[in-house]
């Protein structure tokens, strides 16, 4: 019988005025949604990092733990979800974006300095 939890993931929307936070809009992810999109029953999806595609206005929200990127619409719809090659992504920690869509994707370095040291990696953006 196939498991009927609904996993999911909630990210709160904040915005910053002076010393207070007041939250704008709460969104929930489907976790059984990205598990099936990433095509890997076993992630956990904690996210690590999120950013606002200055283009698409879609979310894209990183998963250090899991090296996976989620990408959701505005409402948490679940668009895409890919699973990050560990060879390039040792450590995902951070995103952004240039106002013209390029991403950027940071890493931590390997403390043991088994892999490469802690890098920024560019993606151009392709309509």
């Amino acid at each position: 019988m196939k498991n009927s939890f609904k996993l999911k993931r909630i990210l709160y929307i904040c915005k910053h005025e002076g010393d207070i936070f007041i939250e704008e809009k709460k969104i929930t992810l489907d976790l059984n949604t990205i598990k099936e999109k990433a095509v890997n029953s076993k992630i956990k999806f904690n996210p690590s990092a999120i950013a606002i595609h200055p283009v698409t206005k879609d979310m894209y929200v990183l998963s250090s733990s899991d090296r996976l990127l989620a990408v959701c619409d505005s409402n948490g719809t679940v668009k895409e979800a890919y699973m990050l090659d560990p060879d390039i992504f040792y450590q995902p920690e951070g995103i952004s974006f240039y106002p013209n869509g390029d991403m950027l994707i940071s890493n931590e370095g390997n403390k043991k300095k088994k892999t490469s040291p802690g890098n920024i990696l560019l993606f151009l953006y392709k309509k």
